[in-house]
């Protein structure tokens, strides 16, 4: 094979690879935006449930497996719509507190999990 011949044909594939990524970065960028808007819309909704879950389980000690599968919901929540435009550091806490609170709610693991409730919601008071 002629190397000229080689060398057009990856040429081509450079500039349809090009164009492709393009298209990618085009349907990303449209994402992160709808994201953003929803963030801003949901914002304080997610913020006041996390923050009612947090009392309940800290000043009233309600441990109820209800309880604990609520703040799961709204740490997943937090997870899928959120993804893209978190921080590696809120994706770290949402993933660790998500982790903890399904093996439940015990003395051993209660600091890490008001530790990465905490910072969510003082991620989500931080207006954009």
């Amino acid at each position: 094979m002629n190397w000229v011949i080689f060398g057009r044909i990856a040429d081509i594939f450079g500039i349809i690879s090009f164009f492709v990524s393009l298209g990618i970065f085009r349907k990303l960028y449209a994402r992160a935006e709808f994201q953003k808007e929803t963030y801003k819309t949901e914002r304080q909704e997610l913020l006041n449930h996390l923050q009612a879950l947090q009392q309940n389980i800290w000043n009233d000690e309600l441990n109820t497996a209800k309880i604990q599968d609520l703040l799961q919901i709204k740490v997943f929540e937090y997870q899928i719509k959120y993804l893209f435009i978190s921080s590696p550091r809120c994706i770290f806490h949402a993933f660790r507190c998500t982790r903890l609170l399904k093996n439940g709610i015990s003395k051993a693991n209660t600091n890490k999990i008001r530790q990465d409730i905490n910072f969510l919601i003082a991620r989500l008071s931080r207006k954009e």
